[in-house]
């Protein structure tokens, strides 16, 4: 288990923001006993500077603080329901968002454009909402996938985050590329 220490130093938060590059919460796959101790000692809201803490604070926030207090105790945390969830992340007005447009190319020229699309789209994280779709000419008679998202980049680096994510779907896509990024 990681332990974050000198959270008031620059040292401390690289290291913090680091772990949160790659990992959701402090510990395992869900809000823990670390997360709320993290975020406690933390007291306020991270410099902009400091992306993963950014979003990992953000998210962390969202709970009550009945809840962020459940976590460790005897008693399982419990989550809304995903409907509640997906409208508890929608973005707020203020926060700025990107417009996004990614290129996927085939893994071949058999590639299901369907069905990567709707793989991509079953992609769900906070501060993304995925827009429109087009086919566009690759070369050599191959086609391409561009598709759009908003992207809120205080909770989600497209980069680190999404573009890895895609690239898992390996057996369908050979390469994925960001085309474009425009604020909102």
């Amino acid at each position: 288990m990681a332990k974050f220490t000198n959270l008031d130093s620059y040292e401390g938060l690289l290291e913090l923001n680091k772990h949160l590059a790659v990992h959701s919460y402090m510990v395992g796959s869900s809000p823990s006993e670390e997360d709320r101790k993290i975020f406690n000692a933390l007291a306020a809201q991270p410099d902009p500077k400091w992306t993963h803490i950014t979003r990992w604070f953000n998210h962390i926030k969202y709970f009550s603080k009945e809840t962020r207090d459940s976590w460790g105790s005897a008693s399982p945390v419990e989550l809304p329901d995903k409907h509640l969830v997906s409208e508890r992340y929608i973005p707020h007005p203020d926060l700025p968002r990107n417009v996004v447009i990614l290129e996927l190319k085939p893994a071949d020229q058999e590639t299901d454009f369907d069905d990567v699309e709707s793989k991509v789209r079953s992609i769900t994280l906070e501060g993304l909402e995925w827009k429109a779709s087009s086919l566009a000419p690759a070369g050599f008679g191959l086609k391409k996938l561009q598709i759009m998202c908003h992207v809120a980049p205080a909770l989600l680096s497209v980069e680190q985050t999404l573009v890895p994510l895609i690239e898992r779907l390996d057996h369908l896509i050979s390469e994925v590329d960001v085309y474009s990024t425009t604020p909102l």
